[in-house]
C-alpha cells in the first residue's frame, strides 16, 4: 500500500469502517511508515477533540478573521524560508518585485470599480487624443486646403 491510498483510507479506519482485509494492510502499512504514521495521530486527535467537544462550540468563528490569520501565518513562513534560503542570504529584493509577489486578493465590489476606472481613463485619454488629432489636422494649411479641395470636387460631381 502506498501513502496516497493509506491517507485516503484513514478516516474510514479511525471511524472503524474499513473490512478487515483493508484494515489489515493499512496497520501493515502504519508500522513501517513513520510520515502515515504520524498523520493517523494527528488526525485521531482532531477526531477525539471533536468528539469530547461536542456542543461546546456553538458560535462559529469569525471565518474572515480566521483565513486572514492562517494567510499571515504561511507568508510569514515563507518569508522565513525566503530569508533563510543561501540562494536569497544578502540579497534585498527591489520594491516592485515584492510588490508582484504579493498575493493580492479583490472582492467583487473592488474588481468592478477597478474594471470601471480604468474604462474611464481608456475612454478619457482616448477623446482628448482624437481631440488634439483633429485639432491638428484644422491647423496644418495643407490638409485644410487639400480637405477643401477635395470637398468641392465631391460636391460638384453630386451636383452634376
Amino acid at each position: 500500500m502506498n501513502c496516497e491510498k493509506c491517507q485516503e483510507l484513514l478516516s474510514d479506519f479511525l471511524d472503524g469502517a474499513l473490512d478487515h482485509e483493508d484494515q489489515g494492510s493499512l496497520n501493515t502499512h502504519l508500522e513501517e511508515c513513520l510520515s502515515c504514521f504520524s498523520v493517523r495521530d494527528e488526525l485521531d486527535s482532531i477526531v477525539s477533540f471533536c468528539r469530547e467537544c461536542r456542543g461546546e462550540y456553538l458560535t462559529p468563528p469569525n471565518e474572515r478573521a480566521l483565513w486572514l490569520r492562517i494567510r499571515n501565518t504561511v507568508e510569514a513562513e515563507r518569508a522565513a524560508a525566503i530569508q533563510g534560503s543561501p540562494a536569497q542570504a544578502g540579497r534585498s529584493e527591489s520594491w516592485w518585485k515584492q510588490l508582484m509577489n504579493r498575493s493580492w486578493e479583490l472582492s467583487l465590489s473592488q474588481m468592478t470599480g477597478a474594471v470601471a476606472a480604468i474604462t474611464v481613463a481608456v475612454a478619457l485619454i482616448t477623446a482628448f487624443s482624437m481631440q488634439r488629432m483633429q485639432q491638428g489636422a484644422s491647423l496644418d494649411p495643407t490638409t485644410a486646403s487639400a480637405s477643401r479641395d477635395r470637398a468641392g470636387l465631391t460636391n460638384a460631381t453630386s451636383s452634376t
